[in-house]
């Protein structure tokens, strides 16, 4: 029987075991070939990838996130440029540094 694990069972495989041992676990994996790691006995092969699913899902998430706040943080200034633009036009004022 096969089970299919979800991200967040993955993660806490993980609870209580500290950053660092996940990270080397990460590391010893990404540093091996394909056929290395099917060599490993099953438990510690599962182990190896659910270390490296969990990071990898950590990264990009993360990633994920820096970039949606970039994003609104563009919207925002483009939003407050045209505020400005349109205030300046109406009363007829140049537009001050800033």
């Amino acid at each position: 029987m096969k089970r299919t694990w979800t991200s967040e069972e993955l993660a806490d495989l993980f609870q209580g075991y500290t950053p660092r041992l996940v990270e080397w676990l990460r590391r010893r994996i990404a540093a091996e070939s394909p056929s290395h790691i099917r060599q490993h006995p099953q438990a510690i092969r599962l182990t190896l990838l659910a270390a490296l699913v969990v990071q990898r899902t950590q990264e990009v998430t993360d990633a994920l996130v820096t970039l949606l706040i970039q994003i609104v943080h563009r919207i925002g200034k483009r939003a407050e440029h045209r505020v400005e633009t349109a205030y300046c036009e109406r009363t007829n004022l140049a537009r001050l540094g800033g």
